[in-house]
């Protein structure tokens, strides 16, 4: 060809691509069949409060213990909040190793995905679901999804002489 490589080298150089391609949709697929099926789960110190959240973090699950009933009604309220934030933390910690087990969380497909799971669900639900003094974040905002394949990284090839680098 033209730039010195022959025209069996072109042929490895976009099967390589093809490869790349296929491997980075199968992990697409996966990440996305992850995520349609994360929940997070947390219980309350004292075990009465119990809440799972489904993957868009909305509530999918609320268990109070009988001891409940001995609590006023503003205690059990902060609790049940409380619980809540615990379990959006727990559902951006699935998210984030579904992104690890399959794009990788430190690429920009894993750090995208994970960012939207924590700006979806409030401060509260980061990498460290530390909490200001009010909680932080509004557990009850709706939050988008995104598609893993949409946020997939695009595939570039390097041409010879290329200087720019990932």
């Amino acid at each position: 060809m033209f730039d010195g490589r022959s025209l069996g080298d072109d042929q490895r150089l976009i099967d390589e691509w093809r490869d790349v391609i296929e491997k980075r949709a199968a992990q697409s697929r996966e990440l996305e069949t992850r995520l349609a099926q994360l929940s997070g789960t947390a219980r309350s110190p004292d075990g009465l409060v119990t809440v799972t959240v489904g993957p868009a973090g909305d509530l999918a699950a609320l268990d109070l213990g009988e001891g409940i009933r001995r609590r006023a009604a503003a205690v059990t309220a902060r609790e049940i909040v409380s619980t809540l934030r615990a379990a959006h933390v727990a559902l951006v910690a699935a998210a984030t190793a579904g992104a690890d087990e399959t794009v990788g969380a430190g690429t920009a497909t894993g750090r995208a995905i994970i960012s939207a799971y924590v700006e979806g669900l409030g401060p509260s639900a980061g990498p460290s679901g530390a909490r200001g003094p009010s909680g932080g974040g509004d557990a009850s905002r709706p939050r988008g999804t995104a598609s893993a394949s949409a946020l997939q990284e695009p595939i570039v090839p390097k041409q010879s002489g290329d200087s720019t680098s990932d």
